[in-house]
């Protein structure tokens, strides 16, 4: 395994030159540490030797070349993932904590730096995590290393780390309680995501969280906000992004310039997009079209309108009985090139982060529409508010929606199954908001129920 990843690493020497300087800061920061030889005699427990090997992407300006170890990698029949139980699903609501994000004028976020890595395990695991390196040295034999941290590649490393942290907000809950409600409930993995009224709120929970995280080993990588929270006499590293004015946060493109969400449709997301006179040219499958599709990611569900096209078409693919890698017929490739074409305009749409307007009175009312038709039900959800001036502004919170059941069911029957998508979309955003809400008023068909 060694002698590949070097050979790879030779083909890219500024490839390889990271990934030595990375291993090499690894070592430094406590996350790895060289054996000894007599380390190695004296041990009498279970040995594991890992694989690692580098992972390049360009896109990502912290880290373009990260190093894997794989756990799952199988010799002789077994693997070290095989022994390990996966632990509890800790992760919190998506949707909750971006709507969590979107709830206040202020809206703040962060990574927590090498999460997994500051997460200690005992030593007698540290050597079940055993790897080899020489400094791309292979005229000599390679040293024998181990990870003292939570290793990416593990099982149940998702689930320590979760445990990790939530402790570190329980530990910190006492002197700072703001903070650590932040902690145990507007995280995602290694994502701070929140809101809050006001910047100097703002400063006061990131200098908060800052210290509870410190108290637990943890630290972040650096704060983001619409709103520029540091001032002279701070040592926060709080900015907002001037030159790439674009930022990810849980996979939806935040634009903090007009805090405003957004999506980005490339066109080569949609891989050989045939013109209109190569139509008849282009191989198009069922495996295609779905990875495609599963490409425009939309969690709050703006995008409905146009993806729910998309559920149709997929479905009576379903009812032709394609194989994955069988050739659509003409008719629906014909189809599938247009509502490509109109995905494409989903590029640069946008809609508002915040929930809350200026001059916002009173406790807001929940919209939520909800039909249905032949081929698709669903609801959308609305939040009004009262403005200082009499008027009043409502925004988009979310949607869902759904493909009508292969069995045929009456269009009232739909619309009683639109009516229960509507009422659980309003019952998670009760769960998940902090918001105090005045009523929901459920409308379908220009009629309430």
């Amino acid at each position: 395994m060694l002698q590949a990843t070097e050979k790879r690493l030779a083909k890219n020497p500024e490839h390889a030159e990271v990934y030595k300087q990375q291993m090499q800061e690894m070592v430094e920061m406590g996350f790895s540490r060289k054996l000894t030889d007599e380390e190695k005699k004296r041990h009498d427990g279970p040995v594991h030797y890992i694989g690692h090997h580098a992972v390049v992407r360009p896109e990502k300006k912290s880290t373009p070349v990260r190093i894997v170890f794989n756990s799952s990698a199988v010799f002789k029949g077994q693997c070290l993932n095989d022994y390990w139980f996966k632990g509890p699903d800790l992760l919190q609501s998506l949707f909750g904590v971006l709507l969590r994000f979107r709830e206040h004028r202020v809206a703040i976020c962060a990574d927590i730096s090498k999460m997994y890595h500051r997460v200690l395990i005992p030593e007698s695991d540290q050597h079940v995590h055993r790897y080899l390196w020489r400094g791309l040295d292979s005229e000599r034999e390679p040293d024998v290393y181990v990870k003292t941290v939570v290793t990416f590649g593990d099982k149940p490393a998702a689930a320590m780390a979760q445990i990790a942290l939530r402790r570190t907000a329980v530990e910190g809950e006492s002197q700072h309680p703001k903070a650590a409600e932040v902690l145990k409930r507007d995280t995602y993995m290694d994502d701070i995501c929140t809101s809050v009224r006001t910047s100097e709120e703002a400063k006061a929970l990131v200098k908060d969280i800052d210290e509870v995280l410190a108290d637990g080993g943890f630290k972040v990588k650096g704060w983001q906000s619409n709103e520029q929270l540091k001032d002279e006499t701070s040592q926060m590293k709080t900015n907002v992004l001037e030159n790439l004015s674009e930022e990810k946060v849980l996979g939806m493109v935040w634009n903090q310039n007009t805090d405003e969400f957004s999506y980005r449709v490339k066109r080569s997301m949609i891989p050989d997009l045939p013109d209109e006179q190569k139509d008849t040219t282009s191989k198009w499958t069922k495996r295609r079209i779905l990875s495609q599709i599963a490409k425009i990611f939309d969690p709050i569900g703006f995008a409905s309108a146009l993806l729910v096209k998309a559920k149709i078409g997929m479905q009576r693919l379903w009812q032709l009985g394609l194989d994955w890698d069988e050739e659509l017929p003409s008719r629906e490739k014909a189809e599938w090139v247009k509502l490509f074409r109109e995905m494409e305009n989903l590029d640069g749409v946008s809609f508002q982060r915040c929930l809350t307007p200026p001059g916002a009175m009173r406790r807001p009312t929940l919209c939520v529409f909800c039909d249905a038709s032949e081929e698709a039900f669903g609801a959308c959800v609305y939040i009004r508010w009262e403005l200082e001036d009499g008027s009043y502004d409502v925004r988009f919170v979310t949607a869902k929606s759904r493909v009508a059941p292969l069995k045929k069911l009456t269009l009232p029957r739909l619309e009683l199954q639109a009516a229960v998508v509507a009422v659980r979309l309003d019952a998670t955003i009760r769960d998940e908001t902090t918001l105090e809400l005045r009523e929901t008023v459920f409308m379908t068909d220009s009629k309430k129920f």
